[in-house]
């Protein structure tokens, strides 16, 4: 079995991420036009990866991405085929080597993700369930802001985001399910930290 046949989709997402930038600085614009490709679950995915990353101690850095999130989320919900950024965020560079350092931090959480990942009970990653789990995402991207001021509180409903893109990614509705239930879990878990 060749190297690409071993990899999943995740860790191919990195690769051609990594592929993309070519040692150079790098859009956001390109970045989203390459993860785009995949359909709207890499532009909920790769923002939550992100926030779960230990780059995610920039202090403003989750409520950030949570903006990022809910700008694609939003956009899902209304069932847009094709998603829009503006054009002051697709013209900002990003740094060569931070998109090959994100990429390498990334990976073993890729690399996870991918052993679980199939194309099963599609009806619940498709279609309406889709536009279900994007009004989830934007409950959870309202709660990071109050929740970033508590050390590692913004993981829960960040990784609960991370699940629902990688389901729509992939089409997988028992990641759907579960990522369901993780933002469910999170908005409780969140509402007791704030309260």
């Amino acid at each position: 079995m060749s190297e690409s046949q071993q990899t999943g989709a995740v860790e191919r997402l990195l690769d051609r991420l990594q592929g993309e930038s070519g040692g150079q600085d790098i859009s956001v614009g390109h970045i989203l036009d390459t993860i785009g490709s995949r359909g709207a679950g890499p532009l909920l995915l790769v923002p939550a990866l992100v926030a779960v990353s230990p780059v995610a101690a920039i202090p403003g850095l989750p409520t950030l991405l949570a903006l990022v999130i809910v700008l694609f989320a939003a956009q899902i919900l209304i069932g847009r085929q094709r998603l829009w950024a503006p054009d002051t965020l697709r013209a900002r560079e990003v740094e060569a080597g931070k998109v090959e350092k994100t990429a390498e931090r990334l990976r073993p959480v890729a690399g996870f993700m991918d052993r679980y990942l199939a194309r099963r009970l599609t009806w619940a990653a498709s279609g309406t369930a889709t536009r279900v789990a994007a009004g989830a995402v934007i409950l959870l991207c309202l709660l990071v802001p109050p929740l970033e001021v508590v050390p590692g509180a913004v993981v829960a409903p960040m990784l609960a985001i991370a699940l629902i893109g990688l389901a729509m990614m992939v089409n997988d509705g028992i990641f759907m399910l579960i990522g369901l239930l993780a933002a469910a879990a999170s908005v409780a878990a969140g509402l007791t930290l704030i309260v």
